[in-house]
């Protein structure tokens, strides 16, 4: 697997993943994403200095699932979500996708990182466990961990 920034033409995969009903039930806006809001919102990504997008595929190239940073307004944090295509969930691409991500972003950005997942969602929890994040406290059901 290997990784590479986000391009315009992932937007579809990007929106049929966060609709995912397994997905959005994970997500604080656990609402379907109409198709003209969800490019408004990937053109605004693409377009932040703040927001990076990165994406893991397979030699196809066959897209398995992203990794976003968003850079805080002081900039000495960002927060970190990660999805993974369903079709390739339970697989183990969400630990390699997020530690490959780590790594190219802190090439650019070696600031703290914050993931915060429901404390349902085990396979994220043991992804970013995995990963390097440790827990630093329980918020409404939120698990926040960090990595330095």
């Amino acid at each position: 697997m290997k990784i590479r920034k986000v391009k315009p033409e992932d937007c579809k995969d990007i929106w049929i993943w966060r609709n995912d009903f397994s997905s959005r039930k994970m997500f604080k806006n656990n609402k379907l994403i109409s198709w003209s809001d969800h490019l408004k919102w990937f053109s605004k990504c693409l377009k932040d200095e703040k927001c990076f997008i990165y994406i893991g595929y397979l030699s196809k190239p066959i897209n398995i699932g992203i990794v976003r940073f968003n850079i805080n307004q002081s900039g000495n944090s960002a927060s970190v979500s990660l999805n993974i295509n369903p079709e390739f969930r339970k697989l183990g691409f969400g630990t390699q996708i997020l530690k490959k991500s780590i790594l190219e972003f802190k090439k650019i950005y070696d600031i703290t990182l914050i993931a915060e997942v429901f404390s349902e969602n085990i396979p994220s929890i043991k992804c970013f466990n995995k990963s390097g994040f440790n827990q630093i406290e329980i918020k409404n059901d939120l698990l926040i961990l960090i990595k330095n």
